[in-house]
């Protein structure tokens, strides 16, 4: 099966933040998962395509669909904790390009 050409693939933006609290991958996906269902639901949530890029050391780099990202963003900032922990997440940068959100994070 051919690929999709550029002009008929989604857009995507990435997104780096900070998480102030408890950092592990696991729980911070997860906690940002349950924050998009219940703001957005499962329609939201699958046409958001959310996923964790890269987490380390409380600095993490999600991606999305260019259209879902005000969405995203909305609920980034609802995320209260993370397993019964108070946290709060911090977006630093957003970007149409990987290499761009790496560049300014120093990767």
């Amino acid at each position: 099966m051919k690929p999709f050409p550029p002009t008929l693939r989604e857009k995507r933006r990435y997104i780096e933040f900070k998480v102030h609290g408890p950092t592990t991958e696991k729980d911070v996906s997860q906690a940002i998962s349950n924050s998009v269902l219940s703001l957005f639901g499962e329609d939201g949530y699958a046409r958001a395509n959310f996923s964790i890029i890269e987490y380390e050391k409380g600095v993490g780099i999600c991606r999305c669909t260019h259209e879902w990202l005000d969405n995203i963003l909305i609920a980034l900032a609802f995320v209260g904790q993370i397993k019964g922990e108070k946290a709060r997440i911090t977006v630093l940068s957003v970007s149409g390009t990987l290499k761009t959100i790496r560049k300014a994070k120093g990767i």
